[in-house]
């Protein structure tokens, strides 16, 4: 019996993918300090017309790393966010650009090639490349029975490494706590069923143990 998180899972899976390679697991801190440079770079080279009033404020970087971190993970790229700068929102009238997709499109290019250069692997792509060593037959732990004990799916990498995984097992069984639509559909989108537990049996039991 072997118990690991995703994300930990997810590590040991893509190591098994880069066979050796030096490649290290990127950090928020991390994360953070890249944004910043690549921040700095852009404003350098005037690529930032619209965040330049605020991107040299000190919370900038931070919240530019957790932005981009959620577009990696959605598999958002700076192509799509350029082609979605070409034309109006669901809100904009017409003729009217998404002001702001561009400059993120710029940063992202950045960051991107800041992993690169520095063989850092986000979890964007540690989830990519453990879903391909899946498909691979390259983790072990894959070909066993498996339990998904209330595993939150709520991005696309994460999703994509759980199909990988739920593919490769004999026998998968996952469990998702009352209000998580996102794992829900994401599961039987894998080909689950859905057995719903009937909350008024548990009422009155009072212990962990005898809810479990």
């Amino acid at each position: 019996l072997t118990r690991f998180s995703l994300t930990e899972l997810a590590a040991r899976a893509a190591a098994a993918r880069l066979g050796g390679a030096r490649r290290a697991p990127g950090t928020q801190a991390g994360a953070e300090a890249i944004a910043a440079r690549a921040v700095f770079d852009a404003l350098a080279a005037h690529e930032l017309p619209y965040f330049t009033p605020v991107a040299s404020m000190p919370g900038f970087p931070k919240a530019l790393a957790r932005t981009l971190d959620e577009l990696r993970l959605a598999g958002v790229g700076p192509s799509s966010l350029i082609r979605k700068d070409q034309g109006p929102g669901p809100d904009q009238a017409p003729g009217t650009k998404n002001q702001g997709l561009s400059d993120l499109a710029a940063l992202l290019t950045r960051v991107e090639a800041q992993l690169d250069r520095a063989s850092v692997d986000d979890r964007a792509a540690l989830y990519r490349l453990a879903a391909a060593a899946c498909r691979a037959g390259q983790v072990r732990w894959a070909d066993l029975p498996m339990v998904l004990l209330d595993v939150p799916l709520d991005s696309r990498a994460e999703q994509e490494f759980a199909a990988a995984l739920v593919a490769r097992s004999p026998d998968v069984l996952a469990t998702v706590p009352d209000g998580d639509t996102f794992a829900r559909d994401a599961l039987v989108a894998m080909g689950g069923t859905v057995e719903n537990s009937d909350i008024a049996e548990f009422r009155f039991q009072t212990s962990d143990l005898q809810c479990l």
